[in-house]
C-alpha cells in the first residue's frame, strides 16, 4: 500500500488512541484500538471561548465538551504535567502539522501505571483571543477533561 495520510484520535472516548490511514490508490483503513490493559492517560480538550466578552476565568470539567462548554480548539496551548515520581510530560494542542498528517486538536498523554484518582499538577499556558499570554495550574486526575481558557487565569470554576 502507498499511504498518503494518517490521522490519530481517541474516536470513542475510551482513552486509547485510534488511527486512520488514507491510501493513495486504494481504500482507506480505520484501526480501532482495543488494547485490553492500556494504562492510565490524561486527555485535555483545551478550548477558547467563541464569545470572548462573556468568559473571564477558566472553566474546568471532567469529560468531553458539551453544550455548556462551547468553544474552539486552543491551538498553541501547552500543558506540562508533573507525574507523582517527579517526571514531566509536555504536550501542545496543534491539530496536526505537515502536508498529510492530522490528529485531533486535543492533548493525550500516556501515564502508564499511574493509579486512577492520582492528583496531577497540570500547568496550562495559552494565548487568549487578544494574543496575551496566560497561564494557570490545575490539579487533575487521569481521564478526559474539558477546560475552557479565558482571560483571567486566576479565576478557575469547576463544573461537576
Amino acid at each position: 500500500m502507498v499511504s498518503r495520510g494518517i490521522a490519530t484520535a481517541d474516536v470513542d472516548g475510551d482513552g486509547r488512541l485510534d488511527f486512520a490511514l488514507a491510501n493513495q490508490w486504494g481504500d482507506s483503513f480505520f484501526f480501532h484500538n482495543e488494547a485490553p490493559n492500556p494504562g492510565a492517560f490524561l486527555g485535555l480538550h483545551l478550548i477558547l471561548p467563541v464569545d470572548t466578552t462573556q468568559l473571564i476565568g477558566v472553566i474546568a470539567r471532567a469529560g468531553h465538551p458539551g453544550k455548556d462548554t462551547p468553544g474552539r480548539p486552543a491551538i498553541g496551548a501547552v500543558a506540562p504535567v508533573t507525574l507523582p515520581d517527579g517526571r514531566k510530560l509536555v504536550a501542545q494542542v496543534d491539530g496536526g502539522s505537515g502536508h498529510s498528517g492530522r490528529r485531533a486538536p486535543e492533548i493525550h498523554l500516556g501515564l502508564g501505571d499511574v493509579p486512577k484518582g492520582t492528583p496531577l499538577a497540570t500547568e496550562l499556558k495559552w494565548r487568549d483571543a487578544d494574543g496575551k499570554a496566560r497561564a494557570t495550574t490545575l490539579t487533575l486526575q487521569p481521564g478526559w477533561h474539558t477546560i475552557r481558557l479565558g482571560r483571567n487565569a486566576s479565576d478557575v470554576a469547576r463544573i461537576p
